[in-house]
């Protein structure tokens, strides 16, 4: 972790200060990026790169040297719930075997059932067991740590830079807990 926060710090300057035209933060951004050529790669999930696809978009997915990124997606039943047995029977339906597959097949995420059958038309879509060796996941308590400077750091070292039209464009914001606004501003987040 040491080594991408060292990454990080020495590619931020220059990025920062590249005169994008474009901030670029949400994936539904990137379809209309690619298809105008302000963009030729990005950083993505793997599910949202094959709805590109099946729209047309000539883009591929690719694993790079350091891994790709992986996440994990949870069902939670909230403490002090009151339908706790009914909350329990939509998990156990959520997580059933044709449940997982309709998933799979509609948004090409990875089934955490060991009894889905992957066809084979998905494999080159949907992240196989034998590919996760090729996934880092996120570090959730080093993101804890670090979210307030990373926060402090895109206020006062990015959106500086950033021009209104960039800022009011933005489907969302970043800061703890922010999310009463629905547009960037260039008021601290």
């Amino acid at each position: 972790m040491a080594e991408t926060q060292r990454t990080l710090n020495q590619d931020w300057k220059p990025w920062q200060s590249s005169g994008r035209q474009k901030l670029t933060l949400t994936y539904t951004d990137w379809q209309s990026l690619m298809q105008s050529g302000d963009i030729s790669m990005a950083t993505e999930w793997a599910f949202y790169v094959n709805i590109m696809k099946d729209g047309g978009i000539p883009v591929e997915y690719v694993f790079p040297k350091e891994k790709a990124v992986g996440q994990v997606m949870a069902w939670c039943i909230v403490k002090g719930s009151k339908n706790v047995d009914l909350a329990e029977k939509f998990i156990d339906q959520v997580i059933s075997k044709d449940v997982l597959e309709n998933i799979m097949k509609d948004t090409y995420l990875t089934p955490a059932n060991r009894n889905v059958q992957m066809p084979a038309s998905l494999a080159n879509r949907v992240l196989s067991k034998e590919k996760l060796d090729m996934v880092r996941f996120f570090d959730v308590k080093y993101i804890s740590e670090k979210r307030a400077e990373w926060t402090e750091r895109v206020n006062t070292e990015v959106l500086p830079h950033c021009s209104e039209k960039q800022l009011s464009s933005r489907p969302s914001t970043i800061g703890p807990g922010d999310q009463s606004r629905g547009r960037w501003s260039r008021k601290r987040v």
